[in-house]
């Protein structure tokens, strides 16, 4: 159901302030009862509100936030600014607040975040403002700095993408029971391939990782251009739930990157990790990121245009009109657009109406 809260906020917007007497709000009722929508929606009570702060994720980012961005300088300022917070408003324990307050900034000094001086002020390390910047939960960039050593010296994307699926940031598929015995035979064998130890002993830190592990998977047949369906089919997902994860990796792909360069990054490394963000973002395999950075080309007409021989922007350059015009996917519109990428026009001859087979225009041609 609806939260009353969230039906009376998006009431509250009908009628615009100063132009309109009243406004009105239409609640469509899918029961025979709608006086039960009326007593629930309209005359209710909305929910009670809880701070953000109360999570310990938000709480942490807050604090290095308050510290990186906004001149919070030492251990009482942060305290008085808390204080003033709807958080603190609802519990009203002072000692609790400066216990969690504290045990946060020692998480942030020991971890590299913020350094603190001789008079108890804080400073803000690179590593503290960049993560702040990237809006990142700090757990998660402390997990990707543990990793780095291990990720130099073996690069490949099922480590990384295990590391990705293990942060507080990205929530991992759900695993099933029938998936669990597979899903395990899938990580002792590629052990090796991870960045982190796998959790045998700790029942609720293993269920989890197998959720990673699956999370992992599925990326990396995303990334090796399994077709969409047979993903979402095989992981029992829906589309939604494909590219929340889709858009979540390519938000922490980014992050990792940026975070590395701050640790003497290792040139193939980095280019390592920027050439699997490309192929994330689009669903490529290594020998089409070539030929996705032209106009309206994904994945599928990527491939086309490799399977037909056009391997890369020279191919496409070299081609006749014409003989793109035969790939699937490929119309007069897609070519209009890369001949334009290149700064030229496409020939007159190929720009009249492509015509279809059997159709009635192939019959009168």
């Amino acid at each position: 159901d609806i939260p009353v809260l969230e039906i009376q906020q998006m009431m509250g917007r009908a009628g615009r302030p100063k132009y309109d007497r009243e406004g009105q709000a239409i609640i469509i009722a899918k029961t025979e009862k709608p006086e039960d929508l009326m007593k629930r929606y309209v005359v209710g009570k909305p929910e009670k509100l809880f701070s953000m702060l109360s999570n310990e994720a938000s709480f942490r980012s807050q604090v290095l936030a308050l510290i990186t961005n906004f001149g919070i300088g030492n251990f009482k300022e942060l305290v008085n600014f808390l204080e003033r917070t709807f958080y603190y408003h609802q519990r009203k324990n002072l000692e609790a607040l400066e216990g969690k307050a504290k045990s946060i900034v020692y998480f942030l000094f020991e971890n590299g975040f913020i350094d603190i001086d001789l008079n108890d002020q804080f400073m803000p390390l690179p590593l503290g403002v960049r993560t702040s910047q990237l809006y990142l939960d700090p757990v998660t960039a402390k997990k990707f700095k543990d990793a780095f050593e291990k990720l130099e010296k073996n690069p490949n994307p099922l480590g990384v993408f295990q590391l990705l699926a293990s942060t507080p940031d990205m929530s991992s598929l759900r695993v099933r029971r029938k998936e669990q015995e597979d899903l395990l035979d899938y990580a002792y064998e590629m052990e090796e391939y991870l960045y982190q130890n796998i959790p045998y002993w700790e029942d609720y830190k293993f269920e989890k990782f197998l959720g990673e592990m699956k999370t992992a998977k599925l990326l990396l047949d995303w990334i090796n251009e399994v077709n969409d369906v047979k993903i979402l089919e095989t992981y029992e997902i829906d589309t939604g739930d494909l590219y929340r994860i889709l858009e979540l990796v390519d938000w922490l792909m980014y992050s990792l990157i940026e975070l590395y360069k701050l640790f003497d990054p290792k040139p193939e490394v980095l280019d390592f990790l920027k050439k699997l963000h490309i192929r994330v973002k689009h669903g490529v395999r290594e020998e089409l990121l070539e030929l996705i950075t032209l106009p309206m080309i994904g994945r599928k007409r990527a491939r086309a245009l490799y399977n037909a021989g056009f391997k890369g922007i020279n191919d496409i350059v070299r081609a006749k009109a014409s003989e793109l015009l035969k790939v699937e996917g490929i119309g007069v519109g897609v070519l209009e657009k890369i001949y334009q990428h290149f700064g030229v026009g496409l020939p007159t001859n190929d720009k009249k109406k492509k015509v279809k087979k059997g159709t009635l225009d192939e019959f009168f041609k």
